[in-house]
């Protein structure tokens, strides 16, 4: 969260270290309560008014005003590297034991990892899906525990059977969990849970499983994300912008983190295939919704309509893998009385490659021209279609007038979008995405060097990358070296290259 030391700081300041650091507070909220963190703030407020304030200022107002010592909490500033959670559960004659470890990963030329502070929310669920009311030994039943040692342990004793835990409810904490669910376990948690952020990190894990082979028995862990997948579309009471987000399923990049050598073909042939049968299981199930959304999609701006669109169109991405002529996007794109409806039934058309993409491009840029935003969207469309020949769109828009360098929104979207959203293109084979994005960095690097450092980011993975990939890579940057000259650039390229 705040290394001692860099080597150029506008690299620090990235969207990493905010987000990391409105963790923190969140953590620190759950841990001293409503009250107490209120009272912090006031403290904090009062004495801070009018001048600068550290870290250490912020922590010592809410020690003052909440009586607690935080020097431990206070090590989520200064260790370096995400915690890990590895649950192990033993059950035996009513009682149920959950053994808590808590880890984090060496880095070299950091000190020893030690065991942070941190409040885990958990929750135990009988075999109809109702939470159960009950305390662990010496706990007061809130359903929260404050870790600070290496290990911890719940017992719950009295219980009939064993019950299925969760853990980490509302994303507590910051951490990595693990715990050694089935995958009918992680299906049953996607559809029971009550606590919307753990339902759908359930599916994740369990979809994760199945696109990285990782379950002893990939028929199961196949029928229980389709079990899943099919509950969560009969859940007509679930919040239907909650139910988009889960069916999408984890993306390329957080496949690619969770494996040691990212063989890019076998991942992205791993995910299209799971996704054209989970369509194909649930065909009727996604016509259903999706027809059944229209009123509510074509209303207003409100929460309920914005809700229903994300669904609609969620459903006609996958509608659409089962029909080669696209045709009911079409239909949507020549209906759509709002900028989502007609944005998503493009983005199936660009995507597919339909009959009609030229012409309702052409109309989306002829509507929009005028507006840059917008004209950011269907750029981005462009440049992330994944396929391989979407490397020849990205430098036709290099050539059109629609390139803008000096414009980092533009920039983003066409270099960006290729380089982070597009893995088919940027990872081609013969390595000419990565050329492309090379090409491009000395000019963006003099114009702009903190946009040109986070494009090069885009390389950041190239060394786990499975055959000569990880080598065209690494050439690719070598050529970039001699390139680019801003401390942003070469210090981008030093970590990379190391």
């Amino acid at each position: 969260m705040r290394p001692p030391e860099y080597r150029e700081i506008n690299n620090f300041y990235t969207l990493t270290v905010y987000e990391k650091g409105a963790e923190i507070v969140r953590m620190l909220h759950t841990l001293l309560g409503e009250a107490s963190f209120r009272a912090g703030m006031d403290r904090y407020f009062a004495d801070n008014d009018g001048r600068a304030a550290t870290v250490e200022d912020f922590l010592r107002a809410h020690e003052a005003a909440s009586g607690r010592d935080l020097a431990q909490f206070a090590r989520w500033y200064s260790q370096a590297g995400t915690p890990r959670l590895h649950i192990n559960r033993h059950w035996a004659d009513g009682c149920l034991r959950l053994r808590i470890e808590q880890t984090a990963p060496t880095i070299a030329g950091q000190s020893a990892p030690q065991p942070l502070q941190m409040p885990l929310r958990y929750a135990l669920y009988d075999g109809s899906g109702t939470a159960l009311d009950v305390a662990p030994e010496g706990g007061d039943g809130s359903g929260l525990v404050v870790l600070d040692q290496a290990s911890h342990e719940l017992v719950f004793n009295g219980l009939d059977a064993p019950p299925l835990p969760a853990f980490n409810q509302g994303f507590s904490a910051p951490v990595k969990l693990h715990c050694d669910y089935s995958p009918v376990e992680l299906a049953t948690l996607a559809r029971i849970e009550r606590d919307p952020f753990n339902r759908w990190d359930a599916l994740q894990q369990l979809a994760k499983a199945v696109l990285l082979r990782q379950s002893p028995d990939p028929r199961d862990a196949n029928a229980a994300l389709s079990d899943a997948i099919g509950a969560l579309l009969d859940d007509d009471d679930a919040d239907p912008a909650f139910v988009a987000e889960c069916l999408a399923l984890p993306d390329f990049d957080t496949l690619a983190d969770a494996v040691e050598i990212i063989d890019v073909d076998a991942l992205l042939a791993a995910r299209e295939e799971t996704l054209d049968l989970l369509a194909e299981d649930h065909i009727e199930r996604l016509q259903r919704r999706y027809e059944a959304l229209a009123g509510a999609a074509a209303g207003g701006i409100d929460g309920p309509a914005i809700a229903a669109r994300a669904l609609r169109n969620t459903c006609l991405a996958w509608i659409s893998r089962l029909d080669p002529a696209v045709a009911l996007a079409n239909v949507q794109f020549a209906a759509a009385t709002n900028m989502t409806d007609r944005l998503g039934a493009l983005r199936v058309l660009v995507r597919f490659d339909a009959p009609g993409k030229a012409e309702a491009l052409a109309q989306f840029q002829q509507r929009y021209r005028g507006d840059a935003l917008v004209t950011d969207k269907w750029i981005t469309l462009v440049a992330s279609r994944p396929q391989p020949e979407a490397i020849d769109d990205v430098s036709a828009l290099l050539e059109s007038p629609w390139w803008i360098p000096t414009n980092p929104n533009r920039v983003r979207a066409v270099l960006g979008s290729f380089a982070r959203m597009n893995p088919v293109a940027f990872h081609r084979a013969d390595g000419a995405g990565y050329a492309l994005l090379v090409e491009q960095l000395p000019r963006l690097d003099a114009v702009n060097p903190q946009v040109a450092a986070r494009l090069i980011g885009a390389f950041e993975s190239h060394a786990r990358l499975l055959g000569k990939r990880a080598a065209l890579a690494r050439a690719a940057l070598l050529r970039l070296r001699a390139g680019v000259h801003s401390r942003d650039a070469q210090d981008l390229l030093k970590r990379l290259l190391a």
